[in-house]
């Protein structure tokens, strides 16, 4: 028995280390694996938070794009807090907040004050330009500049609590960054129009945002906003050059705005002969025929008919064929004979002047 003991002493302090040495690898084995599945726990989460963030920044995106300007800032916020500073949420907040200096609107019920509304909406909106700025550099720091110059406008021009020269001066600052900013160039010469600025320099902005080709539809939203029932010579033929341009182009157009358009330049009845003729001179005469008809190609009243042959013998006239504008002016008059009104009277006119 004493013999079998120290045989059985001997094999175990024999063994003993692979024991412990296979203890340890175990233990290894066991805080390894451990460690995988806290990786893997810590993956799944990882993944998780960036398919929650990828179907944030979708909503986001999707309420931007649907003109709801002040929900999209707020997903972005969302997203900010869970995540401070992720660059893409970051971005896309300060591009709601130009969208949304571009397109501001309100909506009250009639008789309300809208100051109010607007205020508010620009007092979200100020912030998140002026904090993007800090961080934009070059073309991206010109964008937000413009944007902050246009929204002190609005600031002046729709809530009605600045008068100051913020507008011109974030406006030109912007310029300065990027002279051929789209946003910059645009929105500058809009606002030298609206407050009856340098017309000539005004026209010179929006030439150079036009050939800038982007963000042409707002672009030409302030140049037509800001020349349509502006009572200064130029005008009319600026407006008329560039709806040459856009039907060119194939640009679009709504059919309300080219009836304003139309009527602003081609009344005969609401313009005086030296603002008629301005319109009519200002593009050669085959291309303003066109654009004429492009302007008046879904107005089928019939007392309108009489007028569009009251341009087509007025371009005539312009062109110097006196002889086929002597016609249609006299076969408008027998026509216009049981129709005593402004525009007979233009056309007797007529008639008397290419007489001699």
């Amino acid at each position: 028995m004493e013999e079998e003991v120290k045989k059985i002493e001997t094999e175990v302090k024999r063994e003993w280390p692979a024991v412990i040495s296979s203890v340890g690898g175990i233990a290894t084995l066991i805080g390894f694996c451990a460690t995988l599945g806290s990786g893997a726990v810590w993956l799944w989460s990882h993944y998780q938070n960036a398919a929650d963030r990828r179907a944030k920044m979708a909503m986001a995106q999707s309420a931007a794009d649907q003109g709801d300007y002040e929900t999209a800032i707020r997903r972005y916020d969302d997203i900010l807090k869970d995540k401070h500073g992720y660059p893409p949420a970051r971005e896309g907040k300060v591009i709601a907040a130009e969208q949304w200096v571009e397109n501001l609107q309100v909506a009250v019920p009639e008789g309300q004050d809208p100051a109010p509304a607007a205020a508010a909406m620009l007092d979200q909106i100020m912030p998140i330009l002026e904090a993007g700025l800090t961080r934009a550099k070059g073309t991206e720091a010109a964008d937000v500049q413009a944007h902050i110059g246009w929204a002190h406008w609005l600031n002046r021009k729709m809530a009605g609590r600045e008068f100051g020269t913020a507008a011109e001066d974030n406006l030109r600052a912007a310029l300065q960054l990027d002279p051929q900013n789209v946003y910059a160039n645009a929105m500058l010469g809009n606002w030298l129009l609206q407050t009856h600025g340098d017309f000539g320099e005004a026209m010179q902005r929006f030439n150079q945002a036009v050939a800038a080709k982007k963000e042409l539809p707002l672009v030409r939203a302030l140049e037509l906003g800001g020349l349509l029932y502006l009572d200064q010579a130029g005008a009319r033929a600026a407006l008329v050059r560039a709806t040459n341009e856009m039907r060119k182009g194939g640009e679009r157009l709504d059919d309300e705005q080219k009836s304003r358009i139309r009527r602003f330049c081609f009344d005969s009845v609401v313009a005086d002969r030296a603002e008629f003729t301005e319109s009519l001179r200002a593009i050669p005469p085959d291309e303003e025929w066109l654009t004429y008809q492009w302007l008046d190609a879904n107005d089928d009243q019939d007392d309108h008919h009489a007028l569009r042959r009251f341009v087509d013998a007025s371009l005539l006239e312009v062109r110097g064929d006196t002889a086929d504008s002597l016609e249609k002016f006299r076969t408008l008059a027998r026509d216009l004979r049981n129709s005593p009104g402004s525009l007979r009277d233009q056309t007797e006119a007529a008639i008397q002047r290419l007489q001699g």
